[in-house]
């Protein structure tokens, strides 16, 4: 079982860094980074993966982008739950 959460760990980690590093999400990191309190909470009411369709819809312009990356986005988002993936985390 430690051998699980570890690569669940490791997946996040490498999950984080995609996000941060990729130009392709540089708008969607602003995105987060101007809404995290919002989307924090949008998590924790609708949990990791319902949210992301309640956080396309903070900026029209980013929805298909944001709606496009949900893997992703689910992801980064049981980071933000969890706490591994802070506001000033995101570059």
């Amino acid at each position: 079982m430690d051998e699980f959460n570890e690569q669940l760990r490791k997946k996040s980690l490498k999950d984080i860094s995609e996000f941060n590093t990729n130009p392709n999400y540089a708008n969607i990191r602003e995105l987060y980074r101007q809404n995290f309190e919002t989307i924090l909470s949008y998590i924790e009411k609708f949990g990791h993966k319902s949210s992301i369709e309640d956080i396309s819809r903070l900026d029209g312009k980013l929805s298909k982008n944001v709606l496009e990356q949900m893997h992703l986005l689910m992801e980064i988002n049981k980071a933000i739950s969890t706490g591994q993936l802070k506001k000033s985390d995101i570059k």
